[in-house]
């Protein structure tokens, strides 16, 4: 009898205590997973932190914490990873009654996108794991990988020929700006002669004027595809020579900005940033880059294309792997484009093209 009795009384406490513990697990039970920074650079090390709380009196022998990520990070010694379509970390911890744990996951950056912590899955056990529990939280977790740097050497010389050409386009006189008389000289143009300076004087007086055209550099970024085949390391290049220029305007001084046919990985729309030069530009057109989606079919060139020409204090920097998008530049017949034509070392250069600044760029990896 006593053998039963205890038999009863042991399922009894088992029972009871898995109850118990399916009420309270959750219970004043914090978990929160963030990223140390909210953006970083391709090709950087950056750190993941979970932090544990629990703030009651009965401990959580086992606690699981599940969370998946986008493929392009990878975590220092893959410790509880799984890679598949996803990527999906498994930590565990055993909690004791008000305890924190912090625990940070260093990982390397490998790919630029957006990566996000959308929810966490918890589960835990009664204290003799004779039961599961789980939960699903929401979590808000961000990291935003910027594309790294073009190749510095070869793109610098290309810059500073653009920036050359930006020089003299400016140095065109602006007829309404004012700037005072001067003697005249040969090589004035009659119709800058002041007659009224000129009678007064009876020497002849010429008015002078200021060059004050505020250049815009404008980046149009093509992400398409002459061909069914496409070659995503060449487009990977492509955003870097984009995010890269955009840098080196704006630290000259340059209002920026970028349009691009490549769509964003949330919206699934086509993002832009407007002209500016300053460390904000920069950022935001650091974010549209590191935010286009690859797999997500883009817009047609000729979006980019048709803007070339009608504004004429606009210096153009088309960016493409299409033998078309280049044909429509020389099409659109309009001045100061330099056009970037990307392609294998296997491929064919494209011959000069008449009226535009060819640039071609000769990717090497990725």
């Amino acid at each position: 009898m006593k053998i039963l009795l205890s038999v009863f009384v042991f399922f009894l406490l088992i029972v009871l205590q898995r109850k118990v513990y399916q009420h309270i697990w959750k219970k004043h039970l914090g978990v929160t997973v963030s990223f140390v920074t909210p953006f970083a650079v391709a090709g950087e090390r950056t750190e993941l932190e979970e932090v544990i709380e629990n703030k009651k009196w009965f401990p959580l022998p086992v606690l699981r914490v599940k969370f998946s990520l986008n493929r392009g990070l990878v975590f220092e010694g893959n410790e509880n990873v799984t890679r598949s379509d996803r990527l999906y970390k498994n930590d565990i911890f055993s909690v004791m009654p008000y305890m924190r744990i912090t625990r940070k996951h260093s990982f390397l950056c490998e790919q630029r996108g957006l990566y996000t912590v959308d929810s966490l899955g918890l589960s835990s056990s009664d204290l003799l794991m004779s039961k599961t529990f789980v939960e699903t939280v929401p979590e808000h977790a961000k990291l935003t990988v910027y594309p790294s740097k073009a190749d510095m050497k070869r793109l610098l010389p290309v810059f500073s020929q653009m920036m050359g050409q930006r020089q003299m386009k400016a140095l065109l006189s602006d007829p309404f700006s004012f700037a005072g008389i001067r003697e005249y000289a040969p090589t004035d143009p009659m119709k800058n002669i002041n007659w009224k300076a000129t009678a007064k004087t009876g020497e002849l007086k010429v008015n002078t004027y200021d060059s004050t055209r505020a250049l815009e550099t404008r980046i149009l970024l093509d992400l398409g595809s002459d061909t069914e085949w496409i070659d995503n390391g060449v487009r990977e290049e492509a955003i870097r020579i984009a995010g890269t220029l955009f840098s080196l305007f704006v630290e000259k001084g340059v209002v920026c900005s970028l349009y691009t046919n490549g769509k964003d990985v949330v919206s699934a729309e086509t993002s832009s940033v407007s002209g500016g030069a300053t460390a904000t530009h920069v950022r935001m057109a650091k974010e549209v880059l590191a935010r286009i989606d690859l797999k997500k079919e883009w817009i047609p060139a000729e979006s980019l294309t048709e803007q070339l020409g009608k504004d004429k204090d606009v210096q153009y920097v088309v960016i493409t792997s299409c033998e078309n998008t280049v044909s429509l530049c020389h099409d659109s017949g309009a001045e100061g484009v330099t056009a970037f034509y990307l392609h294998r070392p296997d491929s064919d250069k494209m011959p000069e093209t008449e009226g535009i600044s060819l640039v071609n760029w000769e990717v090497r990896y990725g």
